[in-house]
């Protein structure tokens, strides 16, 4: 191909220069020796991270939520704002949907909800966003008996120790990957669980478990996919890193604590002098003149010999630039949660810039709530079916089960400046630009509701003979001032 196919009116004949005929391509896949080259192949996540390279990642992100307050702070505030969520049913029928209301509300206990029955609802959702967070994923398994049992990211493996026939008639253990066993489309079949041994802490198979009564709730990133992963691997070396380093730098602080002073002797050979100044050793060698370095309680003071120099060890630990470095470390390591340095550091912006972080964490929050908010849904209708199966919750008439209408409302955070919002909120409805369904909605509340109580509160206050009023009281400005508290009457 010739040279002026790439730049027009250029002689066949000329010498094009270095860089010309990629000039139109992509750089990044040209390797000029200055990094490191692109890889050529293209695998499916699920080969780049197998079943062992899970394990060591769940290991890894598992101990910083341990033993790194950084880390453990970080998804705890993750937690808080993804899987915090309150229910409210839709029906249109005010019996019917306080039945549903009664209904979840009573299944959501404990002892009616968990397996282990030590977990509310929301507690299990909280806890199984925590597993798919720190290991990538997590089973959600629907039991017979209407509870839930969560099935932790390393109990969901290809077993070494499976029995013949335990699979469908025409499957092996290679359809599975990384024990979930998968159709011609990629659709999930069955999950092989394992159980942990207690005494050798490995795992032995259990159960096939079909994929009509398990949910494996997961981070996902590729379409082909099977098993998630967790957003803390891009974070994970980072974290590592920061943790590092605050034991260096503090071990650094105690050793310069430690040895406070040094001292520094003339040399008695200096300038051609070779008599020792100091005589009066045992084996004939000068004698050194020795000081009590330890430290007192009060001020020290030391009477050196001539020639001698004491120092006090100390530096600027940990530095300026150690502290910038390890500030820009922490950040890029909370980008892994989607987390603005602003809720780790509140000094580091103003009102406006923590609010307008703030709406750009809830943009990408809510993708992380849809998942959550999708656990809830397929209990709510779960426990609906079974309560309408025996005989618990009747469906009033006209109404079919598919008519049956229900949401489950993130709790957002309050107001950072309430007087602000609530005068730009009372703005945005009177121009028709928002209607207080939804700013109370955004807030975390229900809407309905809120009338509800405010009506139950009104004839409370009516049938309880009081006044009142919401509107400050206003002082005329020539009123008289009181003697007593220099206000006004």
């Amino acid at each position: 191909m010739l040279y002026e196919q790439y730049i027009p009116g250029l002689p066949a004949t000329a010498t094009p220069p270095v860089g010309a005929v990629t000039r139109f391509g992509y750089d990044a896949v040209e390797h000029r020796g200055r990094r490191q080259p692109p890889m050529a192949r293209t695998l499916s996540e699920d080969d780049e991270l197998r079943s062992m390279q899970r394990r060591m990642l769940g290991t890894a992100a598992a101990d910083l939520q341990r033993n790194f307050a950084l880390a453990a702070w970080a998804i705890r505030k993750h937690l808080d704002y993804v899987s915090t969520f309150r229910f409210q049913a839709r029906t249109g029928n005010p019996g019917f949907d306080d039945a549903v209301e009664t209904l979840v509300r009573e299944r959501s206990r404990p002892a009616q909800c968990d397996a282990s029955r030590r977990f509310s609802l929301q507690g299990l959702v909280r806890l199984a966003e925590c597993l798919r967070t720190v290991g990538g994923d997590c089973g959600w398994l629907r039991r017979e008996d209407g509870r839930v049992q969560l099935i932790e990211h390393d109990r969901i493996a290809t077993p070494y120790d499976m029995a013949v026939g335990t699979l469908p008639p025409g499957r092996t253990a290679n359809d599975l990957v990384n024990g979930v066993l998968i159709g011609p489309s990629g659709e999930p079949l069955a999950y092989a669980v394992n159980k942990r041994l207690r005494v050798t802490g490995g795992m032995t198979f259990e159960r096939m478990v079909p994929a009509e009564f398990l949910h494996l709730h997961g981070y996902f990133t590729r379409y082909d996919q099977v098993r998630g992963i967790s957003p803390l691997a891009a974070a994970v070396n980072t974290f590592r890193d920061v943790y590092e380093n605050f034991d260096y730098a503090l071990a650094r602080s105690k050793i310069e604590q430690l040895f406070a002073f040094i001292i520094t002797r003339k040399s008695a050979e200096e300038f051609g002098n070779v008599e020792a100044t100091v005589t009066g050793g045992t084996d004939g060698q000068p004698e050194r003149t020795k000081y009590d370095l330890k430290p007192p309680k009060g001020p020290i003071a030391m009477d050196l010999d001539p020639g001698d120099d004491a120092k006090f060890l100390s530096s600027a630990n940990p530095s300026d630039q150690f502290q910038s470095f390890t500030a820009a470390m922490i950040q890029v390591g909370l980008k892994a949660l989607d987390l603005p340095l602003s809720f780790y550091d509140e000094s580091h912006t103003n009102w406006v810039g923590t609010r307008q972080a703030l709406m750009q964490y809830e943009m990408g929050a809510e993708s992380k709530r849809e998942g959550n908010r999708q656990l809830c849904d397929g209990w709510t209708a779960w426990q609906i079916a079974l309560a309408l199966r025996d005989g618990r919750l009747a469906l009033p008439r006209g109404i079919a089960f598919n008519d049956i209408r229900w949401q489950w409302i993130p709790r957002n955070i309050r107001w950072t400046d309430p007087l602000k919002e609530v005068t730009a909120n009372i703005a945005a409805v009177n121009a028709g630009l928002k209607s207080p369904q939804l700013i109370i909605q955004d807030e975390g509340n229900d809407a309905f509701e809120m009338i509800d109580q405010i009506a139950e509160w009104q004839k409370y206050v009516r049938d309880a003979g009081v006044t009142l009023t919401s509107t400050l009281p206003i002082v005329p400005p020539d009123a008289p001032e009181d003697p007593t508290n220099g206000r006004r009457k």
